[in-house]
């Protein structure tokens, strides 16, 4: 069975672990001390599982989904759709937190020595982890658009 993975299969299981990652460093940043304790972007959270779901759903099609007929034209059109559909959830995430947390980041590494007196090494380690969540949400979306290039299954071979 796992013969008939392409490239892009494994490719895809990188990106759900990396997803994964990237929504446990988002919820530290949330739930951790610092200058975005308790600032949660909304939907972050709702679009990272609906990209991992995404992404399990289309290796699971790629695995399980008959390649014959016209089932098998509808399954590689969800495939597919699905695929995509991972990417724009994970550049979403990305997008969301850049956007939100410009202004606070701005504010923490742009303040003069009087405003900079008043942060804690917690705000500075909330912001760079701010980063390093953004960062890691939007590699793992360039990852993740390389998998339908690839393809998922391995092309079967005429004879």
């Amino acid at each position: 069975m796992l013969k008939k993975l392409g490239i892009g299969a494994y490719i895809a299981c990188p990106v759900v672990v990396l997803s994964i990652v990237s929504w446990i460093l988002y919820g530290i940043n949330v739930a951790g001390a610092g200058y975005f304790h308790n600032q949660g972007v909304p939907f972050v959270v709702l679009f990272s599982i609906f990209a991992i779901i995404c992404e399990l759903g289309a290796v699971a099609i790629a695995l399980f989904a008959p390649k014959d007929g016209t089932i098998g034209k509808v399954c590689s059109f969800v495939e597919t759709a699905l695929l995509l559909g991972g990417i724009v959830f994970l550049m979403s995430c990305g997008m969301n937190i850049i956007s939100a947390r410009a202004q606070g980041l701005g504010y923490i590494f742009g303040a003069d020595a009087n405003a900079a007196a008043e942060f804690t090494m917690d705000d500075f380690n909330s912001a760079v982890l701010s980063i390093v969540s953004a960062v890691f949400y939007i590699v793992t979306c360039l990852i993740a658009i390389a998998v339908p290039f690839f393809g998922l299954t391995k092309k079967e071979e005429t004879k």
